[in-house]
């Protein structure tokens, strides 16, 4: 994918963030894939943070016990769901308290292809943040529900114009930071429209932005967290980020 030479060094300390709740399913699935990815030697250098938040199934049993198997395996524990947001922010305060200098994220449920992650990572090289993107030339969405895609394609767009940011999938689950993004900027959101402010805020700072293409491919086990509730709560996080803009 990245043009120029590859000089990425994974063993400065990158780690990837995975919020979890209720994800006994996709869990061990997510884990083996990870494994097979290091035997190849495809994710030398990349630890992984999975973050339990509340589960009410077995997700932190499944976690503790693949964290004593891999020393790459990471955990943080929530006695009671948080949130997406909140487990976003544990991951990455543990990564920033450990010294990693990057920081990135992915679901859980296996819609963000692993092989991307290191082709993402040359970015690093010459910019802040890589963005794994739907909505760049050779990305895109399969197997979604067509109510889904057609309402997230027109918010891209009203993102794009009202708050004047260049990046076209503003509120991707998949990328990759340097710490010194969260060291420098705030983030207060609390619903999934985290991902919009940081967006927002990296590109306002004048950090740079980079975004590549990915497809992304609905989930085949456990059911999404984004329902009608947190559609409610993330239609007011936007307006109260319209509002302090």
């Amino acid at each position: 994918m990245a043009e120029f030479e590859k000089t990425f060094n994974c063993s400065d300390g990158i780690c990837i963030v995975v919020p979890c709740y209720n994800e006994s399913e996709n869990i061990p699935k997510l884990i083996e894939k990870i494994y097979h990815y290091k035997e190849r030697g495809e994710l030398a250098g990349f630890d992984f943070v999975f973050v339990n938040d509340g589960s009410k199934d077995d997700s932190y049993k499944m976690i503790t016990e693949n964290e004593k198997k891999y020393s790459w395996v990471k955990s943080v524990n929530h006695e009671k769901n948080k949130g997406f947001a909140e487990a976003l922010n544990s991951g990455r305060n543990y990564c920033l308290n450990k010294n990693y200098l990057y920081i990135g994220q992915i679901d859980c449920d296996m819609t963000h292809p692993l092989s991307l992650l290191p082709d993402m990572a040359e970015y690093l090289n010459e910019y802040d943040m890589v963005v794994a993107s739907r909505y760049v030339k050779g990305g895109g969405m399969k197997n979604v529900p067509l109510w889904r895609v057609a309402l997230s394609r027109v918010a891209q767009v009203a993102f794009h114009m009202f708050f004047r940011i260049k990046t076209k999938d503003a509120t991707s689950g998949f990328r990759i930071c340097k710490k010194e993004i969260f060291e420098q900027i705030s983030l207060r959101e609390k619903t999934f429209a985290i991902q919009l402010e940081l967006t927002i805020k990296a590109e306002k700072a004048g950090f740079k932005l980079i975004e590549v293409p990915f497809v992304l491919v609905n989930r085949e086990f456990g059911s999404s967290k984004f329902n009608f509730r947190q559609f409610k709560t993330y239609i007011k996080s936007i307006f109260r980020l319209m509002l302090n803009k």
